[in-house]
């Protein structure tokens, strides 16, 4: 999700949405990079007006940038709007040719407009997918704009620091790269408020301070800056020129607070304890006349992977008389023994006996498996820590980040996508996801 302020018309109002989109931000397929062998753009009819050749780049671009944006490739976006700035200013700059055949326009233009119609291929065929061909391109239109007649045209081909990401504290550093940017005095206007350009050469740096950018806990927020420019017209010799506004949108965005969230799913392999009770009742008597007679008892847990509880288990005498007794009673874990002894004397009436109760509990361990999910909201200056037991099969991270592109690691680790990154160490029993912040956002 993400909000958009402010308005904007032209290429400008499709800057809002491309740069709003920069959130959804993902590697594009990789692809020759331009200059690369690959298919050559078809030469332009000599005879079609360079009106209409300027309108179908832009048609082709905009296309373009609404791809880009529904991809999330916001290299291509960047890439794509940089060359929209480039054809507006020529348009502008170059009114009086629009009509004319494009074969007599010069050759200054017509390697402007090519180069402009090869950026367009490479944006489409995927091949800007990496900051240093996205600054390739941009050092491309540079040496063509400077090649080409703008007049007295501000051309802008590139702009950077436009992005704000949560947890840092210094302030923002917008640059704008042209041609022709520091006529009189130009000056970014956001909020209402004017901030100066500080000139570094073609190259204009304006400082926004950070406490202006508050991040939304889960959307993405895009506000449009109006950079101001001015260029020079009329006048002969440099006598009697006038100064005329030219405005052009920037977006600048603030990410979302919360980079992503993180899924962990396992399956814990339990130890549980298992009991029961193990009941024997046994009995011993003597009917002959004659001294003791003792018959010994023993009993073991039912299966050879289980044990008794000594200190649950215990052997009672029962009933009986005088003559009958239990004796050498042994309860251990492994097994339990004891004896009944009975008598029966000349003068007794009766058999000696005695009964005795054995109340004993069985133990043993089973393994279960028990599926475990946990969730944590990742951010971009907080790692997020799951403890993971020792015993455990299946582990799977998923982290899903804010363009709700989501990445499995499993419990070997490694990049989860664009913004974290996943280390599973057993000896510490946990998952670690880390957040980071992509050089080439920073840089854009």
């Amino acid at each position: 999700m993400f909000e958009l302020n402010g308005s904007s018309d032209g290429t400008g109002g499709r800057s809002a949405v491309a740069i709003a989109m920069a959130a959804l931000i993902a590697a594009a397929p990789g692809a020759a990079a331009p200059g690369s062998a690959t298919a050559q753009v078809p030469p332009v009819a000599g005879s079609l007006a360079t009106g209409a050749v300027v309108d179908q780049i832009a048609d082709r671009l905009n296309e373009a940038l609404d791809k880009a944006t529904a991809n999330g490739d916001f290299l291509a976006m960047r890439a794509s709007q940089e060359a929209l700035y480039v054809i507006d200013a020529f348009k502008k700059a170059n009114q009086e040719l629009l009509d004319d055949a494009f074969d007599r326009i010069g050759d200054e233009r017509r390697a402007l407009l090519n180069g402009l119609r090869e950026t367009t291929r490479a944006i489409e065929e995927g091949r800007i997918d990496t900051l240093q061909k996205l600054q390739d391109t941009g050092d491309q239109m540079d040496r063509l704009v400077r090649d080409s007649t703008f007049k007295r045209q501000p051309v802008v081909y590139r702009y950077r620091g436009s992005i704000v990401t949560p947890g840092e504290t210094q302030d923002i550093r917008l640059t704008v790269s042209g041609y022709r940017l520091t006529t009189d005095q130009p000056y970014l206007l956001f909020r209402g408020q004017r901030y100066p350009a500080i000139e570094e050469g073609d190259t204009l740096r304006f400082e926004l301070p950070r406490n202006l950018f508050t991040a939304d806990p889960a959307r993405l927020k895009s506000e449009t800056a109006t950079l101001v420019l001015f260029a020079r017209h009329g006048g002969f010799l440099g006598i009697g020129e006038k100064t005329r506004e030219e405005r052009t949108n920037i977006n600048l965005v603030t990410l979302p607070g919360q980079l992503g969230s993180v899924d962990v799913q396992y399956t814990e392999i339990a130890t549980v304890r298992r009991e029961q009770p193990f009941v024997r009742e046994e009995s011993h008597r003597k009917s002959g006349y004659g001294g003791w007679d003792c018959r010994s008892f023993a009993h073991n847990p039912t299966r050879a992977d289980r044990r008794f509880n000594p200190d649950r288990s215990s052997v009672r005498q029962g009933s009986g008389n005088s003559n009958g007794r239990l004796q050498d009673v042994s309860v251990r874990d492994s097994g339990i023994s004891y004896r009944i002894c009975a008598r029966r004397r000349q003068w007794d009436s009766g058999p000696g006996y005695r009964h005795a109760h054995v109340n004993a509990v069985e133990v043993w361990n089973e393994t279960e498996n028990r599926p475990r999910a946990a969730t944590q909201p990742l951010t971009w200056t907080t790692d997020a820590v799951f403890p993971i037991p020792e015993d455990n099969s299946g582990l799977l991270i998923k982290v899903t980040d804010f363009t709700g592109v989501q990445r499995v690691v499993l419990a070997s680790g490694g990049d989860a996508g664009r913004y974290a990154t996943v280390t599973y160490d057993p000896d510490s029993d946990a998952v670690l996801v880390r957040p980071k912040v992509p050089a080439d956002l920073n840089a854009l």
